[in-house]
């Protein structure tokens, strides 16, 4: 996948996210530091909630 598509996808999944948040749907990024989760994620898109991995937090 190129960084263009990765973008687009981004740009993507943020703007189904705000839709979905101004229907009043909260939004978790669940098993964060399982995998391909990162701390960009954290910063650019608007989750409610956040679920720690148990092998992260060791």
């Amino acid at each position: 996948m190129s960084a263009g598509e990765r973008k687009t996808g981004q740009v993507c999944m943020l703007a189904l996210m705000t839709c979905c948040r101004k229907q009043h749907v909260s939004i978790a990024l669940d098993d964060f530091g399982s995998g391909f989760a990162s701390l960009l994620h954290l910063r650019d898109f608007p989750f409610d909630e956040l679920k720690i991995d148990c092998g992260f937090a060791r």
